[in-house]
């Protein structure tokens, strides 16, 4: 009886060292699949979350093999709550690239057809990103780029304030490149006084210039 207390509470310190290691490795996927030095997210997260989790499970274990087990099966019960939070909706149309790659790391996609192009969106510190915000740049590029999407790698796109928030002129500048498949990166600038102005402007021009680098290969194709 008077271990019963302790195996429940080295239970329930389990669920909490799940929740930051799996909870942690959720959020590092959603920041470093638009960093552009995600090698850097993903490594300094796991030595924290692994130091957490070591210091955790020694600290609660106390030399007793039972407050152990218990932990550990907390842990587990924390990584299938995790996998049930984060669980996709049935309807994946509005989830970002991020979320996306996110999804995948606890719940494998389903065979659909190959989409190889992938979209990088990042923004200075004066434009606030959102989800919101990244569902929209990632519509207009696919509408933009739709009928060469299959063969362009990646698309990135740059937002920036060139006057730091404080208002004017074309001050928001876009910049959009694609990367073909063996072929050099096609980029385009636009600046509008409008976020969307600025990348709607900056996706038409990259429709052209990727229409006419695939152009010029037509006739040593044929």
């Amino acid at each position: 009886m008077n271990e019963t207390l302790p195996l429940i509470l080295s239970a329930l310190a389990g669920v909490l060292l799940g929740a930051i290691f799996f909870g942690g490795l959720w959020w590092t996927v959603r920041r470093g699949a638009v960093s552009p030095r995600p090698a850097w997210w993903f490594l300094g997260s796991a030595l924290l979350r692994m130091s957490i989790a070591l210091a955790g499970f020694y600290l609660v274990a106390d030399s007793r093999w039972q407050r152990l087990l218990a932990c550990l099966i907390g842990f587990i019960l924390a990584r299938l709550l995790v996998t049930r939070l984060t669980r996709p909706p049935a309807n994946t149309t509005g989830l970002t690239t991020a979320s996306k790659r996110a999804s995948s790391l606890f719940h494998p996609p389903a065979n659909h057809a190959k989409n190889n192009m992938m979209i990088q969106i990042n923004t200075d510190h004066t434009i606030h990103g959102s989800d919101q915000l990244t569902a929209e740049i990632e519509a207009t590029v696919h509408s933009s780029l739709s009928r060469h999407q299959d063969r362009l790698s990646r698309v990135e796109v740059h937002l920036s304030d060139e006057n730091a928030g404080k208002g004017g002129g074309n001050d928001i500048r876009c910049v959009m490149e694609a990367r073909p498949a063996g072929l050099q990166p096609v980029a385009v600038t636009h600046h509008a006084g409008e976020l969307t102005d600025a990348v709607a402007g900056a996706a038409q021009k990259l429709k052209a210039a990727v229409d006419h680098t695939f152009g010029k290969l037509r006739p040593h194709q044929t």
